[in-house]
């Protein structure tokens, strides 16, 4: 299982490459950057709590043909939670099919850990890819497959790394969402001691944007996640701008 998992997250990896030189038209090239940032109650991912305070979460970048390169990070208020999380995502054409690559840099010594430190023992970076399948706009019902392909939170007692695999099924609409996700083993990047097949992140979401003026919203959502395997149940209020 973990060579598959293993060979596949290199075939993403390569497979990425050669579909955005394959597809870039050199006639419609544009240069698209953005800027967002959220405000979260809690910092919850894929159902485990990373920071139990109130987060920042900006996200930057530039969309660019098929491709968008940028940086999200998550940043406490409160305590001395810090990541960065430097991301490439292809994006079909049809918009029905994307492959992320995302280096998760975490940091929690307040900002002493040194960033280049990716040595086998280090377990600061996680680099995962995530394969996304599905167009909310035409279809609600959206799938992803995510493996860990490097980092020293998913190593097992042999030092070995795990491939852990997270997989989810969602089913989105404008502003609302239902969510069952699962992973295949233990992970301390999961914060999963279970050494199984284990559903880890279910959940609904809600969104209702708030005029401000007439030209003006902010979106406010609403999410009750919970984590059937670390018996964990969580409410996150998040603010986006």
């Amino acid at each position: 299982m973990k060579a598959f998992i293993k060979n596949f997250t290199i075939f993403v990896m390569l497979i990425t490459t050669t579909q955005v030189i394959g597809q870039t038209d050199t006639t419609k090239i544009k240069i698209d950057p953005f800027l967002n940032f959220d405000i979260v109650s809690s910092y919850v991912w894929r159902g485990a709590q990373l920071d139990n305070r109130p987060n920042i979460q900006p996200i930057i970048g530039i969309n660019y043909c098929y491709l968008t390169v940028g940086a999200l990070s998550s940043i406490s208020i409160v305590n001395q939670y810090y990541e960065i999380d430097p991301f490439v995502t292809y994006t079909h054409k049809s918009k029905w099919f994307k492959i992320t690559t995302t280096d998760f840099f975490v940091d929690i010594t307040g900002g002493n850990q040194k960033y280049y430190n990716y040595t086998d023992t280090a377990m600061y970076h996680t680099i995962i890819g995530d394969v996304i399948i599905g167009n909310p706009e035409k279809f609600p019902i959206v799938g992803t497959i995510s493996t860990i392909a490097y980092g020293g939170l998913d190593k097992d007692v042999n030092n070995n790394q795990n491939y852990t695999t997270y997989f989810e099924v969602a089913w989105k609409k404008k502003q609302y969402e239902v969510f069952v996700g699962a992973i295949t083993g233990e992970s301390m990047f999961y914060m999963n001691d279970k050494d199984q097949f284990s559903v880890c992140n279910v959940g609904a979401k809600l969104i209702k944007e708030i005029k401000v003026t007439n030209d003006f919203t902010i979106p406010v959502a609403g999410s009750l996640v919970m984590n059937p395997t670390a018996e964990k149940f969580h409410f996150v209020l998040s603010i986006s701008f």
